[in-house]
């Protein structure tokens, strides 16, 4: 199955910065394949779910567990 994504999520990889455009599911208990759209020249490069860390994004609600300014919990209210 794949799922294109509708907004712009930020994310970390080994190449830089970019947005995922669409996933490809793998099955239950498998990474999954990221099609991911590079900020630095726009190249679409495949990462596994290991592969890439997801951004702070406030918009979105997203908090990164690593950048949480301390005594801050990052889980899901």
């Amino acid at each position: 199955m794949i799922y294109e994504f509708q907004r712009i999520v930020p994310v970390e990889t080994a190449l830089g910065y970019g947005a995922p455009w669409y996933v490809e599911t793998c099955g239950h208990y498998a990474n999954n394949i990221y099609a991911i759209i590079l900020e630095n020249g726009g190249h679409v490069r495949y990462f596994r779910t290991d592969q890439f860390c997801v951004l702070d994004n406030p918009t979105l609600d997203i908090v990164n567990r690593f950048s949480a300014p301390a005594g801050k919990s990052t889980q899901p209210k």
